[in-house]
Formats: structure tokens, C-alpha cells, sequence
């Protein structure tokens, strides 16, 4: 079960990148 890590991760990318939001 590591989908929610993933997405977890790739939220956590996102945000610290506001060039990506």
C-alpha cells in the first residue's frame, strides 16, 4: 500500500514548489 505514499510525496513536492502549482 504505498499509492497514498506516492501521492502523499507528490503533494508534498507540489507545494514546496509553487512553480509547479
Amino acid at each position: 500500500m504505498k499509492g497514498w505514499l506516492y501521492n502523499c510525496r507528490l503533494l508534498t513536492q507540489t507545494l514546496s514548489d509553487p512553480s509547479l502549482n
